[in-house]
C-alpha cells in the first residue's frame, strides 16, 4: 500500500455499479464498514447490531445466491485474531440465526482476511460472508464460486 490509506480495492469489483461507488468511497479516504460510515453507501438495512457484529444483507450478492449476508466487525481490524473476545461466538450466534429464521439447510460461511490486494476482497475490514445457494431444482440455480485470492495485485 502507498503511504495514502486506501480502504477499497475497486479492481476487485464484480459489477459496474459496485466500482462506481467503490472509486467514490476510495476518494473519501474513509473506511466504508467503519460504522460511522457504513450507512454512507450502504443502502440496506441492519437486521441485527450485535455488540461485535452488524449483519445486513449484502448490496451485491453473489450471482447464484438466494440469500447473501454479511457479517461487518464493529471493529476496524483486517485479521481475525484482532478480534475481540466474544467475536466469533456473536458470529456463530448471528449464522445460527439465519440458519434458524429462514429454515435453510445448506449455505456457506466465508471470511478473507488480511490484504484484500492478495485475498481478492474490496473492503480493507474485516467481514464475513454468508451466502445461501439456491436449491439445485431451482430454475435460478448456478454454481456459486468465492475468490479467495486475485491473480492481478492492482496496486
Amino acid at each position: 500500500m502507498s503511504e495514502e490509506k486506501k480502504f477499497v480495492v475497486p479492481a476487485h469489483s464484480r459489477t459496474q455499479e459496485q466500482a462506481d461507488v467503490l472509486k467514490r468511497i476510495e476518494k473519501s479516504h474513509e473506511c466504508p464498514f467503519c460504522e460511522k460510515n457504513l450507512q454512507k453507501e450502504h443502502k440496506l438495512p441492519f437486521l441485527k447490531n450485535g455488540r461485535h457484529w452488524i449483519l445486513t444483507l449484502n448490496q451485491w450478492p453473489y450471482d447464484g445466491s438466494e440469500h447473501h449476508f454479511l457479517l461487518i466487525s464493529k471493529k476496524h481490524v483486517q485479521q481475525i485474531g484482532d478480534l475481540d473476545a466474544g467475536a466469533g461466538n456473536e458470529l456463530i450466534e448471528l449464522v445460527s440465526s439465519l440458519e434458524d429464521s429462514f429454515s435453510l439447510k445448506s449455505g456457506g460461511l466465508a471470511i478473507r482476511f488480511g490484504d484484500p490486494h492478495l485475498n481478492g476482497g474490496t473492503v480493507h475490514h474485516l467481514h464475513a460472508h454468508v451466502i445461501f445457494p439456491y436449491h439445485p431444482d431451482n430454475p435460478k440455480f448456478k454454481e456459486l464460486r468465492f475468490r479467495i485470492s486475485a491473480k492481478n495485485n492492482p496496486r
